[in-house]
């Protein structure tokens, strides 16, 4: 199988997939292989995005590398692109003659095919008295990718502050975890129910805080665990949260204020 980008000279060859196998370039009419001295991820976002393709580095290794014939020649090695770069053919290396390399250094990508982000639900403040809100008979194919560019995934549907009554969603093939559920709420029912996830790149289901209860739900064939509880939250994460929010629903606490925190007040606090 031969993935070729018809515009650059660079093509994917004897993958068992159209988007994985031997990476090989064009130079002056000749096709020839990568020596991967030297070789970065950011060289293999290029690669996979010049071929209209994504660049996950969890996964971009082909399940079977295929020598190049002894006949076929080594064209570049040292490669060395930027986030500014759009043709590896153009990126600075050396393409000296002879290349010091061997066909067991060659370079090697496992690509994937781009996908949506995905649905993320902000951070909502829930409203004494009101209706409780439901997710309900929701599908998510294919989603993940936050930018194809920087390598950036983000879950299929993200949650970052749970109170709803969610039941039947069905998320497939994430490029990430499939649920990520960052905070619930703690006198809600947070339950869900008939969820099931399956083949995510990442865990099934992935929540930071306890209150969360799940029934009936199937996590099968995820790359990682079904189901992750880890109450870490990284800096990102948590100014990802914040950034979500109206102004007008964050309070700055100083040292001359003090709020009463009950049952019936829900409050994001920052400093």
């Amino acid at each position: 199988t031969v993935v070729e980008n018809m515009t650059f000279p660079i093509r994917l060859v004897d993958g068992v997939t159209d988007q994985e196998g031997r990476l090989e370039v064009e130079l002056d009419g000749t096709w020839g292989t990568v020596c991967n001295k030297g070789w970065t991820e950011q060289n293999s976002i290029i690669a996979c995005n010049q071929l209209g393709l994504a660049y996950n580095p969890r996964f971009g290794q082909p399940k079977v590398k295929a020598s190049a014939p002894k006949s076929t020649p080594i064209l570049l090695n040292w490669v060395s692109c930027t986030d500014e770069d759009s043709d590896l053919t153009k990126c600075l290396s050396e393409s000296q003659n002879p290349i010091h390399c061997t066909h067991d250094q060659d370079v090697f990508l496992h690509c994937q095919i781009p996908t949506w982000a995905g649905i993320t639900l902000a951070a909502v403040p829930k409203i004494k008295d009101k209706q409780e809100t439901q997710l309900r008979s929701i599908l998510i194919d294919r989603a993940g990718m936050h930018d194809h560019s920087t390598m950036l995934f983000s879950s299929a549907l993200q949650i970052d502050y749970n109170y709803y009554d969610i039941s039947n969603v069905t998320v497939t093939e994430s490029s990430a975890d499939g649920i990520y559920v960052r905070l619930n709420h703690p006198y809600t029912n947070n339950r869900m129910e008939h969820c099931n996830v399956y083949r995510s790149q990442g865990n099934g289901l992935v929540t930071r805080y306890p209150f969360l209860e799940t029934a009936y739900s199937t996590f099968r064939d995820n790359s990682l665990s079904g189901f992750t509880y880890d109450p870490f939250f990284t800096e990102a994460e948590a100014i990802g949260i914040r950034n979500f929010m109206r102004s007008d629903q964050v309070t700055v606490l100083k040292e001359s204020q003090s709020f009463p925190l009950t049952q019936e007040i829900t409050l994001f606090i920052t400093e």
